[in-house]
């Protein structure tokens, strides 16, 4: 391989490796992924896996490959330990999940796109190229592909929701112990000294994964980031869409001469036929073809294949020819019949990714935390009632048009509406964040004199009483300064802008109101909303609601009175807030010396 590097050799014919991973070189057109990567993004960015491939180039050259070897990235750590065990994976900041989640969500529709499967662990690898610093998750056993795909799971990167599939997917949401590798059998010294062929009962223990990727809050699989997840889904779908016709003559195009391997049964099926047949020696193959038993036989899981363009069905020959193909003689094996190249796969349209996106909420909605979850930095909103009833809807900025996907178990349906789109003011941003800052200084100044300052104490009055009656005038013009008017930063300053003031309670109820709307819309985080909420209340001389302000008591901070207590982990719940004991003590951790209200 040209510049070094490890490199992985590939003994099998179907390398779909070289169809949509291979980076363009002399002897290696352009791939699918590659060219995706290049095309002007539709709704927003997409970055799919690369990788260098080598077809052969000898007599038997359509019977191997080589193909770059993925390393772990740099971002490698523990991400389980128990007192004899420690699991190692990739461990990312948030920032880098959000980033690294995005782009295997777009990973993801490509291969439900693409009809790709028997994409569980092993086949999936979250690792870094040299020269990149961001790792990607890379599927390098790609030999299923053109596949007619109707749900999700039957990529292999996610379990069906009866449980049934992969043990381990290329998306596994958790850090388990145990492992598909290991043998099926061991051997035990009887008491005679003798030895024992004994089925192994419990699985082997992993000490690293290449595919389980965590945070470095301990949180593992794409749950914790499913915005980001879903609008990589969106972004390279609507991609592929606006691109069908040119992508569909790229499959036929770089098609030429590559085949597709075939499955008649799950390979786990035949593993355990040839693992019972280890332990018992007695051959438990009657159930299977003449062309999959004669693989059987020589202790092989059975490999068929076709040609991508179609075709008889086909079988390495044995040794000594294992380079040759033979057509299978016999009957096609169960299954076959709706196997790879189907030559339909690459009919995409806006609706054909709502079941995808349906079956990406339902295989982690057990992991995620109750209530909306909004991203209006991406253009996100999702709302999901239960694991089968739900929709997202996704910000198309460059059509001005904002799509909802909703769902219930047996149906998904799209909506089309129009959105405008608000430009930024960078001007309104500015003095949000100057008077953010002024207020930041002055308040800091307050509560070291113990609020005993009563010329700071005139001072900050006095400035957020002009801010507000500006931030009036900002609203009657542009409506709430929210993220996409604004950005994230100066969108969190107006609204501290509102917590801070302290009248006239009509103005503050007005900014509250639009601030509700602009939550609604996704435009601003919902906990902005509870705790202006709780600001207005308090000073209004009413209890608070959501427990996000706190004051000095005996014993450090404690929250301000709230009305009906017993229901505000509810209420915080349906705003998508955590627990009011576990923001409790993550405030007291944060401000251990705090003698003043916080929000």
């Amino acid at each position: 391989m040209d510049g070094g590097g490890h490199v992985a050799y590939k003994p099998r014919p179907a390398a779909g490796e070289a169809l949509f991973l291979a980076e363009s070189s002399p002897d290696a057109p352009q791939s699918v992924f590659q060219l995706l990567n290049t095309l002007p993004p539709a709704s927003g960015p997409v970055q799919l896996p690369l990788l260098r491939h080598r077809s052969g180039r000898g007599r038997d050259r359509h019977a191997y490959s080589w193909q770059e070897w993925i390393e772990p990235p740099r971002q490698w750590g523990t991400i389980r330990r128990s007192p004899r065990l420690r699991l190692l994976g990739t461990r990312l900041g948030p920032r880098e999940a959000t980033r690294f989640w995005h782009r295997a969500g777009s990973l993801t529709a490509a291969c439900f796109g693409f009809g790709i499967a028997d994409l569980g662990e092993g086949n999936v690898l979250a690792g870094t190229r040299p020269g990149a610093s961001a790792p990607l998750l890379y599927p390098v056993d790609l030999e299923i592909f053109l596949s007619p795909m109707r749900r999700l799971h039957e990529t292999g990167l996610i379990t069906a929701p009866d449980g049934t599939g992969h043990h381990h997917p290329g998306l596994e949401k958790t850090a388990r112990w145990c492992t598909v590798d290991g043998p099926a059998a061991y051997f035990t010294t009887d008491r005679d000294g003798g030895l024992r062929l004994r089925a192994r009962r419990t699985p082997c223990a992993r000490p690293d994964t290449r595919n389980v990727v965590a945070d470095t809050c301990g949180r593992t699989g794409y749950g914790p980031y499913l915005p980001a997840f879903l609008r990589g889904m969106f972004d390279a779908w609507t991609l592929m869409c606006r691109n069908r016709k040119r992508l569909n003559e790229a499959v036929a195009d770089r098609a030429t001469r590559r085949f597709v391997r075939v499955l008649p049964h799950p390979t786990a099926v035949y593993t355990d036929v040839l693992d019972g047949e280890l332990l018992t020696g007695k051959p438990g193959h009657d159930a299977f073809t003449l062309a999959e038993r004669e693989q059987l036989d020589r202790g092989d899981v059975p490999y068929f294949f076709r040609a991508t363009s179609g075709g008889p069905l086909l079988a390495m020959e044995p040794p000594p020819r294992a380079s040759g193909f033979a057509a299978v003689a016999d009957p096609a094996p169960a299954g076959t019949g709706d196997t790879p190249p189907a030559q339909d796969t690459l009919r995409l349209d806006l609706a054909g990714l709502g079941i995808a996106l349906r079956d990406a909420v339902e295989y982690v909605f057990d992991d995620l935390e109750p209530g909306d979850f909004n991203d209006p930095a991406q253009g996100t909103r999702i709302q999901l009632t239960s694991a089968c009833e739900g929709q997202v809807t996704f910000d198309w900025r460059q059509v001005g048009r904002r799509i909802t996907y909703s769902w219930d178990r047996t149906t998904v349906r799209l909506r089309i509406d129009p959105f405008r789109v608000t430009p930024r003011d960078p001007a309104i941003g500015r003095r949000l964040i100057r008077l953010d800052r002024v207020d930041a200084v002055l308040r800091e100044r307050w509560t070291a004199g113990e609020f005993t300052d009563t010329g700071t104490e005139e001072r900050l009055r006095k400035l957020t009483d002009a801010g507000l009656a500006w931030l009036v005038d900002v609203i009657h013009e542009h409506g709430w300064p929210g993220h996409m008017l604004v950005g994230r930063r100066a969108a969190e300053a107006a609204c501290r802008l509102v917590q801070h003031a302290e009248g006239p309670p009509d103005v503050l109820r007005a900014c509250l109101a639009r601030m509700e709307q602009a939550a609604a819309d996704g435009d601003i985080p919902w906990r902005h909303v509870a705790c202006t909420t709780d600001a207005i209340r308090l000073v209004e001389g009413r209890p608070q609601l959501y427990g996000t302000k706190f004051r000095r008591g005996a014993g450090g901070l404690e929250p301000c009175p709230i009305e009906r207590p017993e229901e505000v982990d509810e209420r915080r719940r349906r705003l998508g807030m955590e627990p009011l004991a576990r923001y409790a003590v993550r405030l007291r951790h944060r401000f251990p010396e705090t003698t003043a209200e916080d929000a």
